[in-house]
């Protein structure tokens, strides 16, 4: 009985390694993004909480698949020893509608020296932040695996 199906790649550690170097620098971007996130959200418990005001939203208008949509942003309002700064968030609050949430008060977290600099408290930042980390570190036994098959190609031709 015959495969109907040949792998042309099975043999050649070039195509494995190169895959394994490509999925590699994706995995690092991925893993460097959630990093990020993490490390900003430590910074955000040695800010001050501070109570924002929605004030209004920001709609960009941004390539999803193959069409455009609309993704719509909240704008706070919140005031540090009597200056109101306007800042939009940096997570999304809804797509295609505004939000029905003008004068909602949300806690944000300010840089008590840059008042400007501000992290937006969200479970969108956590989950991201898990998965970015999660994903790479489990990418990794993969990348294992397929520089090992990489080698192991290698040394039996």
């Amino acid at each position: 009985m015959s495969d109907y199906y040949s792998d042309p790649y099975k043999d050649d550690y070039k195509a494995w390694l190169i895959g394994g170097i490509v999925f590699s620098i994706i995995a690092l971007a991925i893993f460097s993004v959630g990093c990020y996130l993490l490390a900003r959200q430590i910074q955000a418990s040695k800010f001050t909480a501070v109570d924002a005001v929605v004030v209004d939203h920001k709609m960009r208008r941004e390539k999803y698949h193959n069409s455009y949509a609309n993704y719509y942003y909240d704008v706070v309002e919140y005031e540090i020893e009597g200056t109101k700064y306007i800042i939009t968030c940096d997570t999304m609050a809804s797509r295609d509608y505004p939000p029905d949430d003008i004068g909602k008060i949300i806690t944000i977290y300010v840089n008590s020296t840059n008042p400007k600099d501000v992290v937006f408290s969200n479970s969108t930042h956590i989950l991201l932040t898990v998965l970015c980390v999660a994903v790479p570190i489990c990418g990794s036994v993969g990348i294992a695996f397929i520089f090992r098959k990489a080698h192991k190609i290698k040394n039996d031709n």
